[in-house]
């Protein structure tokens, strides 16, 4: 089984020291593995799009932009 190390501050360390009942290896394995499934499910997505990643910038902008304006008509 592979490992990986990570570099937490020392607020979010004693954070986690608060709650020894929790595997926090564990957790974080299956977080990882969800992750990395669903970046994979988005690559074999893109592999067949046919939208530029300029297409697909431009496309998301506008998204931004109509969900900013009906939020913004909505509050």
């Amino acid at each position: 089984m592979g490992e990986i190390k990570i570099e937490l501050s020392e607020e979010l360390e004693k954070k986690l020291r608060e709650l020894p009942h929790i595997d926090w290896s564990r957790l974080i394995a299956e977080h990882v593995q969800k992750e990395v499934y669903a970046l994979l499910r988005l690559k074999a997505i893109a592999s067949k799009s046919k939208l530029t990643e300029e297409d697909a910038l431009k496309l998301g902008r506008e998204i931004n932009n109509s969900l900013h304006n009906r939020y913004k008509e909505i509050l």
